[in-house]
């Protein structure tokens, strides 16, 4: 039963991955989002699976309720038709064994040793690895992941230098204001587009070098859902770019910049050195 259940579940997952597409392929493609409504998003698709319900469910756990009016924005209508199809075709049973699958896999990181030995046999056979990362790599990768901003004023009170703040703020002003001058020099762009100011996240935001908490702690005990009924703030720092990161961003639905704390040290970045260094970066 054990051997049919595995089978059954890798024809399931093998199904699902003939409608994906390579990254050229994706690239390749035209954009297919589609804009409705929560009342038409059952409309949209030609399945018996109700969209509509489900996405009023998952609201629901944010304590949400979603309205008829409500805008949808749906990508990859094409995929999730064929998925739709895949899922009337399997039995319930394959259908729950491939979600605690699923499940388990994403978790085994934080499970006991037995079984991630198992799961690093898997990743020697399925993508070449050979060793999982020491675990207080793995620890401290996962508490970042999920607690970045609270490992972030950790790491912003402790380690670091304001010096380098300051000095990475000219420097991303300077090359700013000289991007601006290019800018305006351009003949394709009109006027109002020039005048659009770009956004910067430079080093944290304020709130995380104060004592106070309550930033931090509201930010952590509201759920995601929830911020579908707020008014968008176009200059808050997302998830992806928590001031521990060490990475750089530029996100251009925003217009806006990201230079964390994270990479404002060396090599990346080093307050002391020949700002020519600073500029043309330390490989």
């Amino acid at each position: 039963m054990i051997d049919q259940d595995v089978n059954d579940i890798f024809e399931f997952e093998k199904n699902i991955a003939k409608y994906h597409w390579t990254n050229d392929e994706q690239r390749a493609r035209f954009n297919e989002t589609v804009r409705t409504t929560v009342g038409n998003l059952s409309f949209t698709f030609n399945t018996t699976f109700d969209f509509t319900d489900y996405v009023r469910r998952c609201y629901l756990l944010g304590n949400v309720t979603l309205q008829d009016t409500d805008i949808v924005a749906v990508s990859e209508v094409e995929y999730l038709n064929n998925i739709s199809l895949i899922l009337k075709q399997a039995s319930p049973r394959t259908i729950q064994n491939y979600i605690v699958w699923r499940f388990i896999m994403g978790a085994t990181s934080l499970m006991s040793q037995q079984i991630r030995n198992i799961r690093q046999r898997f990743d020697r056979i399925f993508h070449g690895t050979n060793a999982e990362r020491p675990r207080d790599v793995e620890c401290g990768s996962l508490t970042n992941a999920y607690m970045g901003f609270a490992v972030s004023k950790l790491y912003i009170k402790k380690y670091f230098d304001e010096n380098a703040l300051n000095e990475s703020i000219e420097m991303i002003n300077n090359i700013q204001n000289t991007f601006l001058e290019m800018l305006n020099e351009s003949t394709w762009m009109d006027a109002e587009s020039k005048a659009k100011t770009m956004n910067q996240h430079i080093g944290y935001p304020d709130y995380l070098g104060s004592d106070n908490n309550t930033k931090l702690e509201n930010d952590y005990a509201e759920k995601s859902f929830q911020l579908l009924r707020k008014p968008v703030d176009k200059n808050g720092w997302g998830d992806y770019s928590a001031p521990s990161v060490v990475n750089a961003f530029y996100e251009p639905s925003k217009n806006q910049i990201s230079f964390p704390a994270g990479i404002l040290q060396t090599p990346f970045f080093n307050k002391d050195a020949p700002k020519y260094l600073n500029y043309g970066g330390k490989h």
